[in-house]
């Protein structure tokens, strides 16, 4: 939130911020929101949610947005990791100018 404008920030009611998950909160979120894949993940695999950088909550709804109207079968866990690790890398660029109103 550093990064708003102040006058911007004046415009709001109400201000949060996501901060990235713990090691261990991450796997059990994604666990909630991929239900149907919850005993297709390895251990590896869990290993490596683990790992994501700066992943949030927010993270891993953008990423079931995605995959909401698609039946269990139609998703692997490979491509709901690759999504994840996805969603995160847009945050890193830190290159882009904030402008005002």
């Amino acid at each position: 939130m550093k990064d708003f404008d102040p006058a911007a920030m004046q415009r709001f009611a109400w201000k949060g911020e996501f901060k990235p998950l713990r090691r261990e909160d991450k796997v059990l979120i994604v666990m909630k929101y991929f239900p149907l894949l919850k005993e297709t993940f390895t251990f590896i695999e869990k290993e490596t949610i683990k790992d994501i950088p700066e992943l949030t909550v927010g993270d891993i709804r953008a990423v079931w947005n995605r995959f909401r109207f698609r039946g269990p079968n139609e998703i692997s866990t490979e491509e709901v990791i690759t999504c994840l690790q996805s969603e995160v890398s847009f945050k890193s660029n830190t290159n882009i100018k904030s402008i005002g109103f």
